[in-house]
């Protein structure tokens, strides 16, 4: 199975002239890994109506309703319509400042599933979370089960879902670069996979991502462990060189 490597602009560039700037200088999908690439909604019809790379495209939220009278939203029709085929659903800063709720992003989940896209679900962020000291395994637990609640066991397994996990107090922008341990995303990781087991999902029907102060320092030690099959990837991702050194030590990883 091939890692995936999410490119989460966030809320950056400020002009659609240096998001081309940035994908045009991007590495390509390889044979090792694919490479998503998550603007601003904004921009997402423009960048793959003109890149000209081999890479997909995903948008950092959807609502959770195709169409109707909610002034501001982007509904998962929209966005597959324009050619993306990936969401990023229940990220940290979304839990934290857009006010997502559990069963909101159950009810996410369910319509971006049903409209054709393949969620990042992300797990184990919000405020709730921020301190160190939390239970993560209990947060885990309550957002994967209210994320599936709302979504059979037959959608899921088909679905090509992601689980992302991405502590929000190793988030590049309040960490300064600084990531979680690795035995704790080990662990982390572990509890997520149990848990997935209690659903009746094969280990082919899911990858586990981690998010969370990836960069080109830090890629190879997180490229060495065989139970990531990705990562979300945020500030580092703005930077075209940086990228490509971590898409590179994801291929070399894969070949040595």
């Amino acid at each position: 199975m091939k890692k995936l490597i999410v490119a989460n602009w966030k809320m950056n560039p400020t002009t659609l002239t240096d998001a081309k700037k940035i994908v045009s200088a991007y590495p390509e999908s390889t044979k090792f890994a694919d490479i998503i690439v998550c603007p601003p909604s904004i921009f997402l019809k423009s960048l793959i109506d003109t890149t000209t790379k081999k890479v997909s495209f995903g948008a950092q939220d959807c609502f959770l309703q195709d169409h109707g009278p909610f002034t501001g939203q982007t509904s998962p029709a929209q966005i597959r319509s324009v050619g993306a085929r990936y969401v990023i659903i229940g990220h940290s800063e979304q839990r934290e400042f857009g006010g997502d709720t559990n069963d909101q992003i159950g009810l996410k989940l369910e319509a971006s599933i049903n409209s054709g896209l393949k969620p990042l679900l992300c797990v184990g962020g919000g405020p709730e979370a921020k301190s160190k000291s939390t239970n993560i395994k209990k947060i885990v637990r309550e957002h994967l089960l209210s994320a599936f609640r709302k979504v059979g066991q037959t959608k899921i397994k088909g679905s090509n879902i992601s689980i992302v996990y991405e502590p929000p107090w190793a988030l590049s922008t309040v960490s300064g670069n600084r990531s979680a341990p690795m035995k704790l995303i080990f662990d982390v990781m572990s509890y997520i996979r149990s848990e997935l087991k209690s659903y009746k999902l094969p280990a082919t029907s899911y990858r586990l991502l981690y998010g969370g102060s990836v960069n080109g320092n830090n890629i190879k030690e997180f490229a060495d462990q065989s139970y990531l099959d990705g990562f979300l990837v945020g500030g580092s991702s703005l930077k075209a060189k940086e990228f490509d050194k971590i898409v590179q030590s994801v291929n070399l990883q894969a070949t040595s």
